[in-house]
């Protein structure tokens, strides 16, 4: 058999809370999120991002974060 060479990924998803909780910080270390922003999201939502209960600050402040890179594909 002849060693691997390499390997392909068709959907990276394997958990829902920890994938959604990356998203934020993904998006900040990639220069996506200013750091106010960020430091907004981490105080509002106490480093919870996933699932945010709506019309809370912390929806608020991940759609405004989301605002300015909701054209990637996650």
């Amino acid at each position: 058999m002849p060693p691997l060479q390499g390997y392909a990924v068709g959907n990276g998803v394997t958990d829902d809370v920890f994938d959604g909780n990356a998203q934020p910080e993904f998006a900040y270390n990639l220069g996506l999120i200013d750091p106010p922003t960020y430091q907004t999201l981490q105080e509002v939502c106490n480093h919870a991002f996933w699932n945010a209960t709506p019309g809370s600050d912390c929806r608020k402040a991940l759609r405004a974060a989301y605002d300015g890179f909701y054209w990637l594909n996650p």
